[in-house]
């Protein structure tokens, strides 16, 4: 007995002393870089999850909508970085995984700076990792309500709930669409916002730009109050405050003002957005993209916009304020836009083909139409342009810009000839039809007296 116990002594002393910290050390360990702009001297911190791919594939687009403490329930894995230098931070000893990450500030909370990201370690047999999140082009809005409580004291408010807004885009007849609080372009979502019991309304994912604020129902005893314009910087938090007044305090709003919407109104048209002599300017939003699937940006293609002269029939170029031709070059995601010109068709043209990681794409040899409305910039749908690369064989060659002489979409014939009409058209395709129509009556009269 003894000797078995000293054996069985022996063989633990071996597990403790060596297997264990061999299976220790063999544990999966990554490391996360996480870098972002160069700008931003301040440290930023990070936090990552541990999520189930199950989960994953079905309920994404819901974990961008939880506070951190709500996912601190829904995953038991976390991890923090430690602020690292020249603007990344690091996160160590990570398991192999997938993992959801966000920007926290000092007390855990959620910030908006960077979109959420998704990684799954080791990538690509690596397990160190530098990710470079893309930098939130959205803010978030806050608008608080308050009402005069007296109208003989200015120092007395309370909050007022029900007041109801809408908000528009600068230089747009439309208002914004909002659901569950997110801005969104789904015809499902709703215009009308209302200031809920404390006199807020909490709204995301606003695109970066400048607003118009339009109070357009209130509630007994209150006055309509003004436009309000303000500007939601990407990444940021903007707080708007309304303060309203009484209908029979001095500072109420006077229908006789300009500025101000009708007090013996409860509703605002869109057209009170915007001077009737003031011409309405639109944009749009744009992506040059590669041929793969996913897609990835291409940056450095450069367009010139144009409009098309159906008298002339040529391209026109459209100016800045300067006199300068309007040139626009996709950013290193490919993003990029116009904006700022009157609602109408436009045109862009490719001056310069991209060069993404020593590959050359082929330029374009047509015209790329699309049209401004009032909605085409602030319902911040996308144009993808997409590039093809010249042929191994073909990589070094010198590129030529072929620039199209007329638009792709039109239906011009070659100028050498007379355009032709669309009522010729009809009589060709009635005649031709015709004529199908009596050759097969002619041969089934022949088949039947044979």
């Amino acid at each position: 007995m003894n000797v078995q116990k000293k054996v069985h002594f022996f063989l633990l002393t071996i597990v403790v002393l060596f297997v264990l910290p061999i299976q220790v050390l063999a544990q999966p360990s990554n490391t996360l870089s996480i870098h972002y702009k160069e700008s931003d001297s301040s440290p930023r911190n990070y936090k990552v999850w541990k999520i189930n791919p199950e989960y994953a594939e079905t309920n994404m687009k819901s974990l961008n909508k939880k506070k951190t403490n709500e996912l601190d329930d829904l995953f038991k894995e976390s991890f923090i970085s430690k602020a690292g230098q020249d603007n990344f931070a690091v996160i160590e000893e990570l398991p192999d995984g997938l993992f959801y990450g966000l920007e926290v500030n000092e007390e855990g909370e959620k910030e908006l700076r960077t979109v959420p990201f998704v990684i799954n370690l080791p990538y690509q047999n690596t397990k160190r990792v530098d990710i470079f999140p893309k930098q939130a082009e959205v803010g978030q809005l806050t608008i608080k309500v308050i009402g005069q409580v007296d109208s003989d004291n200015e120092e007395e408010w309370k909050d007022l709930a029900g007041v109801s807004f809408y908000i528009y885009a600068a230089n747009s007849n439309q208002p914004l669409l909002f659901k569950d609080g997110y801005f969104t372009t789904d015809a499902d979502g709703k215009a009308e916002l209302k200031s809920n019991a404390l006199g807020e309304i909490n709204l995301f994912s606003l695109p970066a730009g400048d607003y118009v604020l339009v109070e357009v129902e209130t509630v007994d005893g209150y006055s309509i109050s003004r436009k309000i314009y303000f500007t939601i910087e990407a990444g940021e938090l903007t707080k708007v405050l309304v303060t309203k007044y009484l209908l029979d305090s001095d500072d109420s709003t006077d229908n006789d003002d300009d500025d101000a919407i009708g007090s013996d109104s409860t509703t605002s048209t869109s057209e009170d957005t915007s001077s009737e002599n003031e011409e309405i300017l639109g944009g749009q939003h744009f992506r040059k993209v590669n041929h793969k699937k996913p897609a990835q940006g291409l940056v450095g293609a450069r367009f010139e916009v144009v409009t098309w002269n159906t008298k002339n029939r040529e391209f026109e170029d459209v100016l800045l304020e300067n006199k300068e031709k309007y040139v626009v070059e996709s950013d290193e995601r490919g993003y990029f836009k116009v904006n700022n010109l009157p609602l109408g068709k436009y045109y862009l043209i490719e001056v310069k083909a991209p060069m993404v990681q020593g590959l050359q794409y082929q330029p374009l040899e047509e015209a790329i139409p699309f049209e401004i409305t009032r909605q085409s910039y602030t319902n911040y749908s996308i144009v993808e342009i997409v590039n093809k690369p010249f042929k191994e064989s073909e990589q070094d060659q010198d590129v030529t810009i072929n620039r199209p002489q007329k638009p792709h979409d039109q239906g011009f014939l070659p100028s050498t000839g007379e355009a032709t009409t669309n009522l010729q058209l009809l009589a060709y395709v009635i005649v031709s039809l015709g004529l199908v129509l009596l050759l097969k009556q002619g041969r089934e009269f022949r088949e039947r007296n044979l």
